[in-house]
């Protein structure tokens, strides 16, 4: 509780794009929800804040240069302590 976490994303073949977090209604206020991918193999990396007590989750999307949805993930649940 109170501590933040660091999610990495290797992201690949992806350059000109963007990765995007996509959080259930109960995750706290995200710094970022998208970065964007300069790179054809870049890690990004977006911090986590602490939510307190309750459980969320968070999905993964990532976005080919022109918009178009190329990766989706499953969603990632994190839960305090």
């Amino acid at each position: 509780r109170g501590e933040r976490a660091t999610l990495a994303i290797d992201v690949r073949g992806a350059a000109g794009g963007r990765v995007e977090l996509v959080a259930g209604a109960a995750a706290p206020q995200l710094e970022a929800r998208a970065l964007p991918v300069a790179s054809d193999r870049e890690t990004l990396t977006f911090r986590l804040p602490a939510a307190g007590r309750n459980a969320w989750w968070i999905r993964v999307d990532v976005r080919s240069a022109d918009g178009r949805l190329i990766l989706l993930s499953n969603p990632i649940y994190l839960k305090p302590k």
